[in-house]
């Protein structure tokens, strides 16, 4: 067993209307409970933020969101649930999560990860709404990997279902996506993987050709290039998915 010092919590907002909440936003860990906050603007809609709890906290009340104070060892992470909560107070009080994904001590050996597998993939039946209405609280489980750091052994990975636009329909919420140009695509990830990871890409959606495609054009430890194209090899918007792993 060891101490957990630190904690990351990623956060994927749905892009959908009213997804958006300005409520208190709690993690339950290891028999605690955490306040989520790093504005007062609370989580907006399509939002992707990552909040640090502990070593290297960049949320509000620190001090008082802390693993360490009081100690908090990773042996209690099987005797209590691992949970997100959502207190629905002030205005739009409702919200809609996309994916949330929570590491104790991320890049080390005793990293563990929680998510919700019900909420891999995309569309309406892969995210949810959380209200006094409906229920305020959803419970993760412990997945494979270290999802943040390069721990001994660790699997890091990287994967997300890109519109044409660039904008994210789904993924692994640990990457941004810019948009340079017809066709082209630069991928940033952080952390960036120890080595440069191998990757595979394909094109996204019925409403293609069987012709058109994608590629990596570049890959390396912390950015990605990928090229789509159209079905005479020009370079053009199409929706793909991705994945890397090392």
């Amino acid at each position: 067993m060891a101490a957990i010092t630190t904690v990351t919590v990623r956060i994927h907002t749905a892009d959908v209307r009213g997804a958006e909440t300005e409520g208190r936003v709690y993690l339950g860990l290891a028999g605690r409970e955490f306040r989520l906050r790093k504005s007062a603007s609370g989580f907006a809609r399509g939002a992707q933020e990552t909040f640090t709890l502990g070593e290297g906290a960049d949320v509000f009340d620190a001090g008082f969101n802390d693993p360490r104070s009081p100690a908090l060892d990773t042996a209690d992470l099987d005797r209590f649930p691992a949970y997100l909560r959502l207190d629905p107070t002030g205005s739009g009080p409702a919200w809609c999560l996309e994916h949330a994904r929570v590491t104790v001590n991320p890049g080390s050996g005793s990293a563990q990860v929680f998510e919700s597998p019900a909420l891999d993939g995309e569309g309406e039946d892969r995210r949810i709404w959380l209200d006094a209405y409906y229920g305020t609280a959803l419970h993760l489980r412990r997945v494979p990997g270290n999802g943040d750091g390069p721990g001994p052994g660790a699997l890091l990975l990287v994967r997300g279902t890109v519109r044409a636009d660039g904008s994210v329909a789904a993924g692994s919420g640990n990457f941004t996506v810019s948009k340079p140009g017809p066709g082209r695509y630069v991928i940033e990830y952080d952390p960036a993987f120890p080595d440069v990871p191998s990757g595979a890409v394909s094109i996204w959606g019925s409403n293609w050709w069987m012709a058109d495609n994608a590629h990596i054009a570049t890959l390396g430890t912390s950015r990605a290039e990928i090229y789509t194209s159209a079905s005479d090899g020009t370079l053009a918007d199409r929706d793909f998915t991705f994945l890397l792993v090392t």
